[in-house]
């Protein structure tokens, strides 16, 4: 009989509910029929990793009619996120086994839960930003995440305002003499941003010119 059978390939009927780590799930296989006059029946087996199928899935299928046989398996048992490697082989009326067939694998997928990360304002700012991202899934896939979204933020400037005072001295009015030095003082505000004061009069020599 031959060696190895060809074209094995596994489809998705339906799912199950996740349960302790794991969950069932009905596949459907199908491969080539062997055309060997002794062939007697074939052998599906799973495992988590390709080239370990130590989960018996059914070793006595019975020989198809047809050109292709189609198997299904009902209740199969996978990991959640990771994949499940299958294989098959035939066997003839004195029970001799051929060798496996390529693996097919598949992947049931199931959203992770939603994540959230803080990052820091950027350079002068104070506070924090908060983002947020989702899994969602496709057939036979790992989960696929959003990108990061941001859901809140408390960032404000740094204030670098240094209050200070200004003087200033002013001519005085035509027809007199002497002069007037004024004042204002910057005022730092709450939101980072800065105000001066209006100019006010802190002395005056000013006087009538006529006058000594």
């Amino acid at each position: 009989m031959n060696k190895w059978l060809i074209g094995l390939c596994l489809v998705l009927l339906s799912f199950g509910i996740a349960s302790a780590g794991t969950t069932t799930t009905t596949l459907t296989f199908a491969w080539n029929s062997n055309t060997e006059t002794d062939l007697d029946g074939y052998g599906l087996y799973c495992g988590l990793s390709d080239g370990t199928y130590d989960v018996i899935v059914n070793n006595d299928i019975p020989v198809s009619t047809t050109d292709t046989v189609t198997y299904v398996a009902d209740g199969l048992l996978v990991t959640i996120n990771a994949p499940t490697y299958c294989v098959a082989d035939a066997f003839d009326v004195d029970g001799n086994r051929s060798g496996y067939s390529n693996s097919v694998s598949y992947i049931h997928c199931v959203a992770e839960p939603e994540q959230t990360q803080t990052l820091v304002c950027p350079t002068g700012y104070t506070g924090q930003i908060t983002q947020k991202r989702t899994s969602s899934c496709t057939f036979n896939s790992m989960p696929v995440w959003s990108a990061w979204a941001q859901t809140s933020s408390t960032c404000k400037a740094v204030s670098t305002c240094v209050s200070k005072t200004e003087t200033r001295t002013v001519k005085c009015p035509v027809f007199y003499k002497g002069s007037t030095i004024q004042t204002r003082t910057l005022i730092c505000n709450a939101d980072g941003t800065s105000t001066w004061s209006a100019w006010t009069t802190a002395s005056s020599t000013c006087r009538p010119w006529w006058k000594r």
